[in-house]
């Protein structure tokens, strides 16, 4: 965030402060800007781990010239063509094992 958003972010954030009676101990506001750290540098720092890691498993993978970490699902089976040549599925016949 550049300086320009931030000063107008907190503008915005103190005048609907002026309407709420809220008051913070040192020790609250202290834990506060704690997680609001810890929020701005843990989520990126995952994603990237994850992003890593994924690169790296795909990398290994290409070396090995083993399959793709989600292998990709067989195509579907067309329909038999409609001139009769193919095998018959009537809705109404229930074929049950013996």
């Amino acid at each position: 965030m550049d300086a320009d958003d931030a000063e107008k972010l907190g503008e915005a954030i103190a005048n609907v402060m002026k309407f709420h009676k809220i008051t913070m101990t040192p020790k609250q506001e202290a834990y506060g800007l704690l997680l609001e750290a810890a929020a701005q540098v843990y989520p990126p720092m995952i994603i990237s781990i994850y992003l890593r890691k994924q690169m790296e498993a795909k990398e290994r993978a290409k070396q090995r010239g083993s399959t793709p970490l989600r292998p990709v699902p067989p195509k579907p089976q067309q329909a038999a063509p409609a001139n009769g040549s193919g095998p018959s599925f009537d809705p109404f016949k229930i074929e049950l094992p013996d």
